[in-house]
C-alpha cells in the first residue's frame, strides 16, 4: 500500500486491500498507533481518533 490518507479528527475511511493467491477475508489491518488511528482488523475501516501520524498495515 503505498497511499497517503488524511483524515480530520473523527474521520473515517474504508481501505481495501487486493490479493493475488489470497482470500480477502484472511487479510488482517493494523495501526501502528491506535491512540491515533483505530482500525478495524478485518473490515480495514480506519478512524482517526486525535492529530497526529499513524501507519496503516495489512498482514
Amino acid at each position: 500500500m503505498d497511499k497517503n490518507t488524511f483524515m480530520k479528527e473523527s474521520g473515517s475511511y474504508t481501505y481495501v486491500a487486493k490479493g493475488y493467491g489470497v482470500k480477502i477475508a484472511d487479510i488482517l489491518w493494523s495501526s501502528t498507533k491506535e491512540s491515533i488511528l483505530a482500525v478495524n482488523k478485518k473490515t480495514g475501516r480506519a478512524m482517526a481518533k486525535k492529530a497526529g501520524t499513524a501507519l496503516l498495515g495489512s498482514d
